[in-house]
Protein backbone atom coordinates (compact mmCIF):
# COMPACT_ATOMS: atom_id res chain seq x y z
CA UNK A 1 0.00 0.00 0.00
CA UNK A 2 2.89 2.41 0.71
CA UNK A 3 4.98 1.63 -2.41
CA UNK A 4 5.49 4.17 -4.71
CA UNK A 5 6.82 3.73 -8.50
CA UNK A 6 8.58 7.68 -8.09
CA UNK A 7 10.12 6.18 -5.17
CA UNK A 8 13.51 6.40 -7.18
CA UNK A 9 13.17 10.10 -8.53
CA UNK A 10 12.73 10.89 -4.07
CA UNK A 11 16.52 9.23 -4.13
CA UNK A 12 18.32 11.00 -6.93
CA UNK A 13 16.83 14.69 -6.14
CA UNK A 14 18.01 13.75 -2.62
CA UNK A 15 21.47 12.88 -3.73
CA UNK A 16 21.53 14.98 -6.30
CA UNK A 17 21.23 18.11 -3.74
CA UNK A 18 23.77 16.52 -1.61
CA UNK A 19 26.53 16.59 -4.46
CA UNK A 20 25.17 20.12 -4.94
CA UNK A 21 24.31 21.58 -2.02
CA UNK A 22 26.26 19.98 1.10
CA UNK A 23 24.92 17.78 3.78
CA UNK A 24 22.47 20.53 5.90
CA UNK A 25 20.41 21.30 2.11
CA UNK A 26 20.44 17.13 1.54
CA UNK A 27 18.72 16.66 4.61
CA UNK A 28 16.41 19.66 4.56
CA UNK A 29 15.23 17.64 0.84
CA UNK A 30 15.23 14.77 2.62
CA UNK A 31 12.30 15.60 4.87
CA UNK A 32 10.49 17.47 1.64
CA UNK A 33 11.17 13.90 -0.07
CA UNK A 34 9.45 12.10 3.43
CA UNK A 35 6.64 14.64 3.35
CA UNK A 36 6.04 14.71 -0.41
CA UNK A 37 6.23 11.00 -0.89
CA UNK A 38 4.23 10.20 2.12
CA UNK A 39 1.85 13.10 0.00
CA UNK A 40 1.54 10.73 -3.39
CA UNK A 41 1.17 7.45 -1.28
CA UNK A 42 -1.81 9.15 0.76
CA UNK A 43 -3.60 10.59 -2.50
CA UNK A 44 -3.29 7.07 -4.33
CA UNK A 45 -5.25 5.08 -1.37
CA UNK A 46 -7.58 7.96 -1.39
CA UNK A 47 -7.77 7.69 -5.17
CA UNK A 48 -8.23 3.71 -4.16
CA UNK A 49 -10.43 4.08 -1.03
CA UNK A 50 -12.46 7.29 -2.97
CA UNK A 51 -12.17 9.99 -0.10
CA UNK A 52 -8.89 12.13 1.33
CA UNK A 53 -10.52 12.08 4.75
CA UNK A 54 -12.39 9.31 6.79
CA UNK A 55 -16.11 9.35 6.27
CA UNK A 56 -16.67 10.39 9.44
CA UNK A 57 -16.22 14.32 10.05
CA UNK A 58 -16.13 13.89 14.18
CA UNK A 59 -13.01 12.03 13.23
CA UNK A 60 -9.77 13.91 13.13
CA UNK A 61 -6.50 13.75 11.05
CA UNK A 62 -4.45 12.50 13.40
CA UNK A 63 -7.03 9.98 14.78
CA UNK A 64 -7.32 8.55 11.00
CA UNK A 65 -3.48 8.25 10.48
CA UNK A 66 -3.01 6.84 14.08
CA UNK A 67 -5.50 4.29 12.85
CA UNK A 68 -4.27 3.71 9.58
CA UNK A 69 -3.00 0.05 8.61
CA UNK A 70 0.24 -0.68 9.60
CA UNK A 71 0.72 -1.53 5.69
CA UNK A 72 0.38 1.70 5.03
CA UNK A 73 2.76 3.79 8.33
CA UNK A 74 5.84 1.21 8.18
CA UNK A 75 6.53 1.34 4.56
CA UNK A 76 6.33 5.38 4.27
CA UNK A 77 8.44 5.18 7.59
CA UNK A 78 11.12 3.15 5.91
CA UNK A 79 10.96 5.52 3.18
CA UNK A 80 11.37 8.18 5.62
CA UNK A 81 14.76 6.74 7.48
CA UNK A 82 16.16 5.81 3.84
CA UNK A 83 15.62 9.59 2.46
CA UNK A 84 17.21 10.86 5.65
CA UNK A 85 20.52 8.15 5.13
CA UNK A 86 20.56 8.60 1.80
CA UNK A 87 20.86 12.20 2.28
CA UNK A 88 23.20 11.86 5.23
CA UNK A 89 25.64 9.66 3.49
CA UNK A 90 25.67 11.34 0.28
CA UNK A 91 25.92 14.54 2.02
CA UNK A 92 29.02 13.65 4.10
CA UNK A 93 30.81 12.55 1.18
CA UNK A 94 30.36 15.37 -0.72
CA UNK A 95 31.32 17.46 1.89
CA UNK A 96 34.38 15.28 2.38
CA UNK A 97 34.62 15.75 -1.16
CA UNK A 98 34.48 19.83 -1.15
CA UNK A 99 37.20 19.35 1.33
CA UNK A 100 39.94 17.35 -0.40
CA UNK A 101 39.51 19.56 -3.07
CA UNK A 102 39.87 22.67 -1.19
CA UNK A 103 42.82 20.85 0.19
CA UNK A 104 44.43 19.91 -3.00
CA UNK A 105 43.95 23.55 -4.18
CA UNK A 106 46.12 25.43 -1.60
CA UNK A 107 48.79 22.24 -1.54
CA UNK A 108 48.30 23.03 -5.57
CA UNK A 109 49.13 26.69 -4.98
CA UNK A 110 52.27 26.23 -2.42
CA UNK A 111 53.44 23.59 -5.18
CA UNK A 112 53.52 26.28 -7.70
CA UNK A 113 55.27 29.01 -5.06
CA UNK A 114 57.54 26.63 -4.41
CA UNK A 115 58.53 25.63 -7.92
CA UNK A 116 58.88 29.04 -8.97
CA UNK A 117 61.06 30.36 -6.27
CA UNK A 118 63.46 27.03 -6.76
CA UNK A 119 63.47 28.01 -10.50
CA UNK A 120 64.07 31.45 -9.88
CA UNK A 121 67.10 30.47 -7.52
CA UNK A 122 68.55 27.60 -9.80
CA UNK A 123 68.38 30.30 -12.47
CA UNK A 124 70.63 33.06 -10.53
CA UNK A 125 73.53 30.66 -9.27
CA UNK A 126 76.43 31.36 -10.21
CA UNK A 127 77.98 28.22 -11.39
CA UNK A 128 76.68 26.52 -14.75
CA UNK A 129 73.79 24.21 -14.21
CA UNK A 130 72.51 21.84 -16.90
CA UNK A 131 70.32 19.20 -16.47
CA UNK A 132 69.26 16.42 -19.26
CA UNK A 133 66.22 14.02 -18.73
CA UNK A 134 66.13 10.36 -19.47
CA UNK A 135 65.74 10.73 -23.44
CA UNK A 136 68.91 12.87 -23.74
CA UNK A 137 66.92 16.60 -23.78
CA UNK A 138 68.30 19.28 -22.19
CA UNK A 139 65.37 20.22 -19.21
CA UNK A 140 66.99 23.55 -17.70
CA UNK A 141 70.03 25.29 -18.80
CA UNK A 142 70.65 28.54 -16.07
CA UNK A 143 72.18 32.05 -17.14
CA UNK A 144 75.59 30.77 -15.66
CA UNK A 145 75.69 27.75 -18.18
CA UNK A 146 74.54 30.30 -20.93
CA UNK A 147 77.67 32.50 -20.48
CA UNK A 148 80.29 29.33 -19.83
CA UNK A 149 78.81 27.52 -22.72
CA UNK A 150 77.99 30.47 -24.61
CA UNK A 151 74.58 29.16 -25.77
CA UNK A 152 71.38 30.67 -24.75
CA UNK A 153 68.44 28.49 -23.16
CA UNK A 154 66.06 29.28 -25.98
CA UNK A 155 68.45 27.50 -28.49
CA UNK A 156 69.21 24.54 -26.23
CA UNK A 157 66.19 23.92 -23.83
CA UNK A 158 64.16 20.83 -24.84
CA UNK A 159 66.66 19.62 -27.68
CA UNK A 160 69.05 16.51 -27.38
CA UNK A 161 72.01 17.37 -25.73
CA UNK A 162 73.76 15.29 -28.77
CA UNK A 163 72.76 17.36 -31.59
CA UNK A 164 73.63 20.79 -29.24
CA UNK A 165 76.92 20.05 -28.16
CA UNK A 166 78.72 19.32 -31.35
CA UNK A 167 81.67 20.94 -33.20
CA UNK A 168 83.88 23.13 -30.38
CA UNK A 169 81.96 21.59 -28.02
CA UNK A 170 81.81 18.09 -29.00
CA UNK A 171 84.19 16.89 -25.98
CA UNK A 172 81.77 18.25 -23.50
CA UNK A 173 78.53 16.11 -25.06
CA UNK A 174 81.01 13.20 -25.23
CA UNK A 175 81.92 13.39 -21.46
CA UNK A 176 78.14 14.15 -21.00
CA UNK A 177 77.05 10.84 -22.56
CA UNK A 178 79.48 9.06 -19.78
CA UNK A 179 78.07 10.83 -17.26
CA UNK A 180 74.74 10.00 -18.04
Amino acid sequence: AGASPYSGLFYLTIFSAALSFGLVNSLALATMATIGHAGVVWLHMAEVSGSLLPDSSEISLWQALREAPDDAFFPEFLYALTFYLTAFVAGYFSERLRSRDRQLADTSRELSRVRLQADEIIRRLTTGLLTVGSNGQIILFNEAAESILGLSEAEVKGRDFRDVFTGAQAEFGRELQLVL
